[in-house]
């Protein structure tokens, strides 16, 4: 086990490390004085341009800052890059789904009898291809539509409350023995 070195030896290393190794700030301001001196500059011009320089380095930061704020509210948003598939009609709609990172195309196609919203991936990330899609979808909606076709699958609640409407028909008020 190594001997106990004093208190005051050990400080005394690290002053005298300290001192092997001074900094060389004279020269330096020595050196950036003489840059400015050549260059017709002073030491205010000098602070003036870096306080520039940081102000600049601040406003870039926040930008920067901002653009990704603007990135993660765009991603939060369900509806990104809406076009309505016809310019006369506004119930039938693509958009690519904020939500998701595949960056398809969805279609949105709203039926003002039933007041419902019929939704469904185009399964592409071409804009064109989606609007020929999108067209061709909707007509076939819409004819289903207009023959009273359900277009997806009844809930439970749906379910039950088509049998009931439908047992009432079947039921009588008169007793049957």
């Amino acid at each position: 086990m190594p001997a106990a070195v004093p208190l005051t030896e050990d400080f005394a290393s690290v002053e005298n490390q300290l001192r092997l190794t001074p900094p060389s700030d004279q020269s330096n301001i020595d050196a950036l004085a003489s840059l400015l001196n050549t260059k017709g500059l002073d030491a205010g011009d000098f602070i003036d341009v870096i306080n520039a320089l940081a102000n600049i380095k601040k406003r870039d930061a926040k930008k920067l800052e901002d653009e990704e704020q603007k990135e993660q509210e765009k991603q939060k948003k369900i509806y990104v890059d809406k076009e309505n598939v016809y310019e006369n009609r506004h119930d039938i709609c693509i958009y690519k789904d904020g939500r998701t990172k595949s960056g398809r195309y969805y279609v949105r196609i709203y039926d003002e009898k039933t007041k419902k919203v019929f939704s469904q991936s185009l399964r592409t990330t071409n804009r064109i291809e989606a609007l020929a899609k999108a067209e061709q979808l909707y007509r076939e909606t819409k004819h289903a539509m207009s023959r009273g076709v359900k277009l997806v699958s009844i809930n439970t609640k749906e379910l039950i409350r088509l049998y009931t409407n439908d047992r009432l028909k079947v039921i009588s008020d008169t007793p049957h023995t």
